[in-house]
C-alpha cells in the first residue's frame, strides 16, 4: 500500500495501493512519492512499507504535518479500502490533539454518477462515514461532485474552477482494479480537467457498488492529479 511524501514545494499525492506478487497470498505495501521541484520537474520515489499499518501511519502523518504547517491546506480525498485505516489514524489524532481544521478544504476525488447523493455505495457516503462525521470540528468546506442530473458540465466547471484557483497540497490516490487513477479510465487520450467518463467494464463490477449497475462517473482530471 502506498503513500507519498515530498519536501520541496508541496506534497502532490498520497497514493495507496496493495500490489499482489506472484504468490497469491503475498502483498507488497508501497509508498509512491511525487515531488514537484522548483523547475517543474516531477520526481517519483517508491518506498516499501512493512505492512498496511505502517503505510497507514505514514500516510496519516503526512496529512497531519501538512495541516500543522499550512492550516488552510487543500486536500483531495479518495475512497476505498487502502486509505481507510489512514483516515482512522488521521481522525483520531486530530480529535485527540484538537487540531484546528476550520480553514482546511477537502476535495473529493471522484464519484459514481446516476445515483442518489447518499446511496450506501457513493463516495459521498464513504467520506462522510469514515472521515467527516468523525472529526470533532468541521473543515472550512468540502468540494464534492453531484451524483446525478444532466447539468453535470456546470458542476464539473465548478470543481475545476476551485482546482485552478487553489492548487492541491495533498492528493490521496488509489490504483483501481484496471489501473485507473480516480475515474480516469485507460484511454488513448486522458482528460486534463474534471470530466464525465464512461466507466470501464471492470470498474462497473467494483464491489463498492453493491451490485448496482453504474456506467458513468465523474472525476478530477489528470491536471488536478499531477
Amino acid at each position: 500500500v502506498t503513500t507519498i511524501y515530498c519536501e520541496c514545494i508541496r506534497i502532490i499525492s498520497v497514493c495507496c495501493a496493495c500490489i499482489k506478487t506472484e504468490a497469491e497470498e503475498s502483498l507488497d505495501f508501497l509508498v509512491f512519492c511525487y515531488t514537484l521541484k522548483s523547475k517543474g520537474v516531477l520526481f517519483m520515489e517508491i518506498l516499501n512499507a512493512k505492512n498496511y499499518e505502517e503505510m497507514s501511519i505514514t500516510g496519516a502523518n503526512i496529512l497531519l504535518e501538512t495541516i500543522r504547517n499550512k492550516p488552510n491546506a487543500s486536500i483531495c480525498i479518495a475512497t476505498g479500502g487502502s486509505p481507510e485505516r489512514m483516515y482512522e489514524i488521521f481522525v483520531n489524532t486530530i480529535n485527540e490533539e484538537k487540531l484546528d481544521i476550520s480553514n482546511v478544504t477537502f476535495v473529493k476525488l471522484d464519484e459514481w454518477y446516476d445515483a442518489e447523493e447518499y446511496d450506501p455505495f457513493t463516495c459521498n457516503t464513504f467520506i462522510k462515514e469514515k472521515l467527516l462525521d468523525k472529526l470533532y470540528m468541521k473543515p472550512k468546506q468540502v468540494i464534492a461532485f453531484q451524483t446525478k442530473g444532466e447539468d453535470y458540465q456546470e458542476d464539473l466547471d465548478r470543481v475545476q474552477k476551485y482546482l485552478d484557483e487553489n492548487p492541491l497540497d495533498v492528493m490521496i490516490l488509489g490504483l483501481g482494479m484496471n489501473g485507473h487513477l480516480g475515474f480516469n479510465e485507460l484511454a488513448d487520450e486522458l482528460s486534463l480537467d474534471a470530466h464525465m467518463v464512461q466507466l470501464d467494464a471492470i470498474t462497473q463490477t467494483h464491489e463498492m457498488t453493491m451490485g448496482k449497475v453504474l456506467t458513468r462517473g465523474v472525476t478530477v482530471g489528470m491536471k488536478g492529479i499531477f
